[in-house]
């Protein structure tokens, strides 16, 4: 066996599992989110069709007698829940090309400081989003006499988006500063 034809351990390539891990977790919650999100956009505007029969199914559930309304204010609830499992899928895409580019030894590039940025904004939009969707969802729970549900603007999202913004501007500066040093080398 010829000894220099064999590359030394350090040269040979090495899988990062890390990487690969969160990769493969990333295209799960990806198809997850895109089954569950058609599934559940599907049933929005499918249920104002079948309204008759959805009142006469949930009036022995509900606090008083059920009317079209509440309906109406299910499958916009259920439009909610789709819209935000879409805006998961875009951001977890955002991600999965995040991870891409950094198991390719190309991380500090322009094009992760933007989809940083574009996850910033898109976690912005959930906790906004969150406010309408989250008193939709408590009237429903009064109207079903459920306790009470918790959603809103939370602390941990809006401190994400501010770590993908700040994130987005290390990122950028990292690109210029590789930029400049290969221009001087």
């Amino acid at each position: 066996m010829d000894q220099d034809n064999i590359a030394p351990p350090s040269a040979l390539p090495r899988r990062d599992w890390l990487l690969t891990s969160a990769r493969v977790l990333v295209n799960m919650i990806m198809v997850l989110s895109a089954i569950f999100g058609s599934i559940l956009a599907i049933v929005a505007v499918s249920l104002p069709f079948m309204q008759d029969e959805v009142i006469v199914r949930i009036s022995h559930h509900a606090v008083s007698n059920p009317g079209p309304g509440i309906v109406l204010a299910i499958a916009v609830l259920l439009a909610f829940f789709a819209a935000f499992l879409a805006l998961a899928y875009f951001w977890l895409r955002e991600l999965r090309a995040i991870i891409d580019s950094v198991g390719s030894g190309d991380a500090f590039n322009p094009g992760n400081a933007t989809r940083l940025e574009r996850m910033g904004w898109m976690s912005v939009v959930a906790q906004v989003a969150s406010i309408p969707g989250g008193a939709l969802a408590g009237y429903l729970t009064h109207m079903f006499r459920r306790g009470g549900l918790d959603v809103g603007i939370g602390l941990g999202g809006i401190l994400m988006a501010l770590l993908l913004f700040i994130l987005a501007r290390v990122f950028r500066e990292g690109a210029k500063m590789r930029e400049d040093l290969e221009g001087t080398v």
